[in-house]
């Protein structure tokens, strides 16, 4: 991958890795749009940084991660690279009872979200595979 020049999607990027890396790819020329779930975070970033853009999305809602991906791939049509980085974490007691919706949760936002992300942008990198061929030596 380029290190400049791309357009960025980046979920789960309003704290830790994924700020840090909407950040520093930024700061080396792509186009960079955030994702997550907390609005007023969304809209720090932006504040802070006028060359990030930024949508709110829970990547455990199917339904608006198609919604959000057909937006950014009608705004951004040369979209070129995603950062599945979303997560949730939450606290759990190994020696309490097992709590059937946390689990649920956890898989649709850890396993099945980032699944859905990808799924979502396959035929706009093949659709940029086929208008930009790979060289070959």
């Amino acid at each position: 991958m380029k290190l400049s020049g791309n357009t960025i999607f980046i979920t789960g990027g309003t704290s830790g890795i994924g700020r840090a890396l909407a950040g520093a790819f930024s700061q080396r020329g792509n186009k960079v749009i955030v994702a997550g779930r907390r609005k007023a975070l969304l809209d720090e970033i932006a504040k802070l940084n006028p060359g990030i853009d930024t949508v709110e999305l829970d990547i455990g809602d199917a339904a608006r991660i198609q919604e959000v991906a057909a937006q950014l791939i009608e705004r951004y049509p040369a979209l070129n690279v995603v950062i599945n980085n979303a997560d949730v974490m939450p606290f759990d007691d190994a020696g309490g009872p097992f709590d059937d919706d946390q689990a649920r949760r956890l898989v649709d936002t850890n396993l099945l979200g980032p699944v859905r992300v990808s799924a979502a942008f396959v035929e706009q990198f093949n659709r940029l595979i086929v208008d930009n061929p790979i060289p070959v030596a």
